[in-house]
């Protein structure tokens, strides 16, 4: 019995260690935030906030407003 709860706290710790890695690494450069969406009469659009553009959906992916 006692090689049984030592085997599932050792089984456990290893699934807690695996978590613990830093999934994050691929969005290290994007910064949360940047856009801000909102919708008017049928259409999507979002604001970068960094840079001031305003981008409205289309068929075809985002594309720049005038």
């Amino acid at each position: 019995m006692k090689n049984l709860f030592i085997g599932f706290l050792l089984a456990t710790c290893m699934f807690l260690f695996m978590g613990s890695t830093d999934e994050f690494e691929q969005y290290k450069d994007q910064k949360v935030g940047t856009y801000i969406g909102f919708g008017d009469s049928g259409f999507v659009y979002r604001i970068n906030t960094i840079t001031g553009e305003v981008e409205v959906l289309s068929k075809n992916g985002w594309v720049k407003s005038l």
